[in-house]
């Protein structure tokens, strides 16, 4: 009965943190150009290249890579990162289609300070409880368990080749605040 609640416990902090990450995301960041790392970086691409939404590709990224950590790593981790994989750009949809969410602050500087608070402590909660976003952090962790090579190195190449092909499509100061905010989370 204890690790059921302690089981129960941990999906409510990873929903919460889930949740949170997301809010940051589509309130934030998203409106106000930001680079993004990770499949939330590939979801604006999609949607720079394609005209696809950021959160169908989002979604389509992380069912992938949750298919990928199955086959790769077995049920018992891809069950760690289904809740995050499949409430992330649930969330993200949500918070999105909320117009009034979406004016929240006119300054871009106020939004990367909130971006970046609100969403560290949602990351925060999600590794609190053991969990992961899933998106590309999937990647480096199966480049470790089956070659050994380090996941911090490999996620932030990652994430750095990510915010690199976005970088033609922005603007001076979503460099500025973007770097504000990821420092933040």
């Amino acid at each position: 009965m204890k690790k059921v609640a302690g089981n129960l416990a941990n999906g409510v902090l990873i929903l919460v943190g889930t949740a949170l990450s997301a809010f940051s995301m589509g309130v934030f960041v998203l409106p106000y150009g930001m680079l993004v790392p990770g499949v939330t970086g590939l979801g604006r691409l999609a949607e720079i290249w394609v005209s696809a939404d950021v959160t169908l590709g989002v979604g389509a990224c992380n069912i992938l890579l949750l298919l990928l950590s199955l086959v790769l790593l077995g049920w018992r981790f891809a069950a760690t990162i289904v809740l995050g994989s499949v409430c992330f750009p649930l969330f993200l949809g949500v918070f999105q289609s909320i117009d009034t969410l979406q004016a929240l602050v006119e300054d871009p500087l106020y939004a990367a300070l909130c971006a970046g608070a609100i969403e560290g402590v949602g990351l925060g909660l999600i590794i609190r409880a053991g969990g992961s976003s899933g998106g590309s952090d999937v990647v480096p962790i199966i480049l470790n368990r089956k070659f050994h090579l380090p996941i911090a190195p490999v996620l932030y190449g990652i994430d750095l080749f990510i915010i690199a092909l976005q970088l033609p499509y922005a603007q001076l100061e979503a460099l500025v605040v973007s770097a504000i905010y990821a420092t933040l989370y």
